[in-house]
């Protein structure tokens, strides 16, 4: 789900060094992509999260865990230790914080996820379907905040050849 913008950047300047760059025949074209290239290490340094968006996150895939855990335990189902765990790290405060906890929290939520999709059969029908609407509109914050968060993409540039 999540990448850090400091890999996304040295993936997107790897492929502009190593796939896009030598197949450029023009001089002038090429140093203009090494010039982006350099831009970009420039910015990665800079970049910030907002905090609100970490915290946001890490609310909802706590949430999302602690619902998972109670459905299953009022199924009378066990639970995996290391997601209760984890669970009390959290409301004791010794789980981390900022980007490194967001990342541990979305760690654990997929292993919540892996639990919720090995046993659904062990839940009320109507008990999974609710639960499985509640992880769906989780899933659907994050990502659709993700999304309204990006600029329009320029598919009229992109699309069209100068040729």
């Amino acid at each position: 789900m999540f990448i850090s913008t400091d890999l996304y950047l040295k993936r997107l300047m790897n492929t502009l060094e190593q796939v896009i760059a030598p197949e450029i025949e023009s001089d002038h074209v090429r140093g203009q992509v090494f010039a982006v290239i350099d831009l970009l290490k420039q910015l990665s340094d800079r970049v910030e999260y907002k905090q609100f968006i970490i915290s946001q996150d890490i609310e909802i895939g706590r949430d999302l865990i602690q619902r998972i855990l109670d459905a299953f335990e009022g199924a009378g189902c066990a639970t995996p230790d290391d997601l209760r765990a984890y669970i009390g790290q959290m409301d004791n405060g010794a789980a981390g914080k900022g980007l490194a906890l967001r990342t541990k929290v979305e760690e654990m939520l997929c292993a919540a996820l892996n639990y919720f999709h090995d046993n659904i059969n062990k839940l009320d029908g109507n008990a999974a379907k609710e639960l499985d609407r509640v992880i769906r509109e989780g899933i659907t914050k994050i990502a659709g905040r993700d999304l309204t968060m990006m600029k329009p993409p320029m598919i009229e540039k992109i699309s069209r050849s100068k040729r």
